[in-house]
């Protein structure tokens, strides 16, 4: 504690050196704040012996109006007017503001990083999504793709078992072709010789009844003779009357 104390005992004794050695020199309408860890007064007039209008704490903001010499006539943040000495104000931004500042920018840093981070964990949980069906899809297509394999041989083998039976039944039917090319001509030689037989049927049937006509007629002439002798014998025809 004590050394805390020490080391900001120091740092205001620099900046109290700053700005004996360094007073500020800043255009009006500039903003400027006081620097030190300490309480000033707002004067009337750039006098230290005229009235103390305002008390002005550290880190309070003042807009310049107007300078002379070493004072600074500001303009406090609540419109309040009024000198102040240039050795205790200072030009930069007062630690305890950007601080402050930082903090308000961190805060919607969070603000912004919270989706992205909600984002990240639903990307990375979808991303894990899409890697496991990922590994089934190509689980599935390595089998797939062992399966056309298997498949693939399975009928190549049968593509060649099909092919040597379409070239046998090729060759059967060259035999066939030939087989109905013989059994056609056996046909026209088998109706041929019908119709030869029925032709020599007919002549042989001609031919008995032109070889039977003379025999009837000699039959019929031996008939007629024994009739007509028969008929003219004498005893014959008395020896019917008894």
């Amino acid at each position: 504690m004590r050394t805390s104390a020490k080391n900001l005992m120091i740092m205001a004794g620099l900046f109290m050196l700053c700005g004996l050695l360094n007073p500020i020199t800043a255009p009006a309408g500039d903003t400027v704040y006081i620097a030190d860890v300490l309480t000033i007064g707002l004067r009337q007039s750039p006098d230290p012996k005229s009235s103390i209008i305002k008390a002005l704490h550290s880190d309070a903001a003042l807009e310049i109006l107007e300078e002379r010499d070493k004072y600074l006539r500001v303009r406090t943040a609540t419109g309040d007017e009024g000198w102040i000495p240039k050795q205790h104000v200072s030009a930069q931004t007062p630690k305890s503001q950007t601080i402050t500042a930082l903090k308000t920018e961190l805060a919607a840093l969070k603000a912004k990083v919270q989706p992205a981070r909600d984002a990240t964990t639903n990307a990375t949980a979808e991303i894990q999504a899409l890697q496991s069906q990922y590994d089934k899809v190509k689980a599935e297509l390595d089998q797939l793709q062992s399966q056309a394999g298997t498949d693939q041989s399975a009928m190549g083998q049968q593509f060649a078992e099909m092919t040597t039976r379409y070239n046998t039944l090729r060759e059967q039917a060259t035999h066939v072709d030939e087989l109905g090319q013989e059994l056609e001509s056996l046909r026209a030689a088998n109706t041929k010789l019908a119709n030869d037989l029925e032709i020599q049927k007919q002549a042989s049937s001609h031919l008995k009844r032109t070889d039977m006509i003379p025999w009837f007629l000699a039959g019929a002439g031996v008939f007629l003779t024994g009739f007509t002798i028969a008929r003219l014998s004498p005893g014959r025809k008395k020896k019917s009357f008894y």
